[in-house]
């Protein structure tokens, strides 16, 4: 039986990222040099053999990691990076100077003065001056978990993965 920890702090300089176009330039997207980008985490991995005999193994292994980004800077001239766009910019998925990478900005609804939701005609009234801040894509943790079964020379072998947290856009198509 085992297990490893791991802290880290690291500094990305230069990533390399899609970013979205104008639909004027003639392109959808292109690959840039953005910028910089700090991560800082832990990850924690147990393993170990609860049986073994001459003819047979059994291996277990987990692991969990947790990261936290931030967006140190971008392109010379650019304090936001739109990385995707869906539904004509009704949802854009977008890094910002001084935020985490990877936040989600939607038009929301409109409300009253008290938080109250405005309507017309039964339905809500859709704020489309200003999007909002509502999720962020990156996972709050991510791991997995596998074990290995061994008889003579024959091994079968399965692996989990998994994501705790982080916002998805689930699309209609």
């Amino acid at each position: 039986m085992g297990f490893e920890f791991s802290y880290y702090t690291n500094t990305v300089k230069d990533q390399i990222l899609q970013t979205t176009l104008p639909q004027s330039s003639g392109g959808s997207s292109i690959l840039m040099n953005v910028g910089e980008l700090t991560n800082k985490g832990v990850e924690l991995s147990v393993y170990g053999t609860p049986v073994q005999t001459p003819d047979f193994r059994w291996d277990l292994r987990a692991n969990i990691a947790f990261n936290k980004n931030k967006v140190k800077k971008l392109a010379d001239g650019l304090d936001i990076l739109a990385h995707q766009n869906f539904d004509n910019g009704a949802a854009q998925l977008e890094s910002h100077v001084g935020e985490p990478m990877g936040d989600w900005y939607t038009y929301t609804w409109k409300t009253d003065d008290k938080g109250n939701y405005l309507t017309s005609n039964g339905l809500y009234i859709t704020d489309t001056e200003t999007r909002h801040k509502v999720g962020n894509a990156m996972p709050d943790a991510v791991g997995g978990f596998g074990t290995s079964f061994t008889w003579k020379n024959w091994t079968l072998d399965a692996a989990f993965d998994f994501r705790i947290g982080g916002d998805v856009l689930t699309l209609p198509w």
